[in-house]
């Protein structure tokens, strides 16, 4: 245990709390139907829907992981930037038009459209697994935290930050996750910069002087590209990972493709994915000059003299905040920490309700016309996901491993798998719902394997976590597109499915 912090910095924490609550209720007022709850009227500004998603999809990691992967291993894996520039074709040429192009509230009402109810509730269910096991890993990664510099139980901060991220995304629909999505990543991206300066002030240092230290220390070989799936991280795998974690994530997972259905065209929704590349750009720049500032910090200290902090990378960050950082401002990097959880949280939370009223409810129970039990039922689901948040964050914790390599190994094939199901049905139109069925299998098969290689077959036999989400999806489609060949599906030369 860091802390405890005092009176002041527990104030600052308590203030934000305060406004993000009260974000949530100015915007409840406007809830009265599914359509706002979930998509915003579909009217939502491209700029804030790109920056939702970044808050999304990469602050805990951001703001946790990212230092101690670099404090252990060094910088190659920010080669994995490079991977977005393909995605964006992939998915603003190709994906996103296909998507816009049908007025759904759900990416999984397009695979019931494109092959049949039972492939719509696989999709479903793997999203449902995915994102229950995301937000786990959300708590427990700002508890992982939290609990070091602030001494509080870490039962109290996993309830505190699920209830408080609950309650706003249950108040204010998408809208209110959208509106503190974007102050959270102020937030984030603030705290990031102030630790950056107060390290150069303190030990009168700057970013060439942290080069200089990093590149003493004996961080283990990182080629930029190796035949040898076993080796943990290289250039091009980093690269090759990144690239189908973006197109599966923005492709086929509700949390990214409810935003960009939010806008209010496939131009919108574009530009809002060039705002999420410019926004992680951004942060990605940020936290690697955070990392070198951290990694000269925890070589010589303060003064140039010993390091007497934490010795685990992971622990370096919360070790630096509860001791280095002044009174208050330590308050407001504390909450940049439950900032990073909550925008996480109340993505998943709205985005599970989303699939749980569409393609349940409404699927199967729900009376045409009468909108107002749908969100009943959307607001019920809401307080739920919250509480299964909390229960997933317990498990998160027996998985090995640094953060970065518990966040890619703890969702093991569910990514690629879903993934490969949404392009199985752009890519492949002699493609029918036994052949990507059996596809989904063979994916999910390879994640899972991939992701658990080393306990399942022994530490020598260990692939890297860099080819889960590729393995899964690549060996998905080609299944799927060898089943297709042999068993077309009937009629598929008169049904083009890229058509509306």
């Amino acid at each position: 245990m860091l802390g405890p912090i005092g009176a002041v910095d527990t104030a600052v924490v308590l203030v934000y709390f305060a406004v993000i609550v009260f974000t949530g209720m100015s915007l409840s007022r406007k809830q009265n139907s599914t359509e706002e709850y979930f998509l915003g009227r579909r009217n939502m500004h491209w700029l804030m829907v790109g920056i939702s998603i970044q808050a999304s999809l990469m602050s805990t990691i951001s703001y946790l992981s990212v230092p101690g992967e670099q404090i252990k291993n060094g910088l190659m894996f920010h080669a994995a930037q490079l991977g977005v520039f393909p995605a964006i074709l992939v998915i603003n040429f190709l994906l996103l038009p296909y998507f816009m192009r049908r007025r759904i509230t759900t990416v999984y009402e397009l695979l019931e459209h494109r092959f049949d109810l039972r492939v719509r509730m696989v999709g479903v269910v793997i999203f449902m697994g995915l994102r229950i096991i995301w937000m786990g890993l959300v708590v427990y990664t700002a508890s992982f935290a939290l609990t070091r510099i602030t001494g509080w139980e870490l039962s109290t901060i996993m309830v505190g930050v699920a209830v408080v991220g609950t309650i706003y995304t249950w108040l204010g629909g998408l809208r209110a996750v959208m509106w503190t999505d974007v102050i959270q990543w102020s937030v984030l991206l603030g705290g990031s910069l102030f630790c950056i300066g107060h390290i150069m002030v303190r030990t009168s240092t700057g970013l060439f002087d942290w080069w200089e230290a990093a590149r003493l220390v004996p961080y283990q070989p990182q080629p930029l590209f190796d035949l040898d799936p076993r080796v943990r991280i290289t250039a091009f795998g980093i690269i090759v990972q990144t690239f189908f974690a973006k197109v599966c994530l923005h492709g086929s997972d509700q949390v990214a493709v409810q935003r960009y259905l939010s806008t209010p065209s496939s131009r919108a929704a574009g530009r809002s994915f060039l705002a999420y590349v410019g926004c992680g750009m951004v942060l990605s720049v940020v936290m690697a000059v955070l990392g070198l500032a951290l990694t000269s910090y925890s070589q010589y200290g303060p003064q140039g003299v010993g390091w007497e902090g934490a010795s685990h990378p992971d622990e370096v960050f919360p070790w630096f905040i509860a001791h280095s950082l002044p009174v208050g401002v330590r308050g407001l990097v504390v909450a940049g920490l439950l900032s990073a959880a909550m925008s996480s949280i109340d993505s998943g939370i709205n985005s599970l309700s989303a699939v749980v009223t569409v393609d349940f409810h409404q699927r199967f129970r729900a009376a045409a016309g009468d909108p107002r039990p749908a969100l009943r039922v959307a607001k019920l689901v809401t307080l739920l996901s919250g509480l299964l948040a909390v229960v997933m964050a317990f498990g998160m914790q027996s998985i090995q491993g640094n953060l970065y390599e518990v966040m890619n190994k703890s969702t093991g094939g569910l990514p690629g798998t879903l993934g490969m199901i949404v392009l199985a049905g752009v890519l492949l139109p002699r493609c029918g719902p036994r052949s990507v069925l059996a596809g989904a299998t063979v994916s999910m098969v390879c994640g899972w394997l991939i992701a658990f290689s080393s306990e399942l077959f022994g530490q020598p036999w260990g692939i890297s976590f860099m080819w889960i989400i590729p393995g899964g999806c690549v060996s998905g489609l080609l299944a799927a597109a060898i089943l297709s060949w042999i068993f077309p599906e009937p009629g598929w030369e008169r049904q083009p499915r890229a058509a509306t």
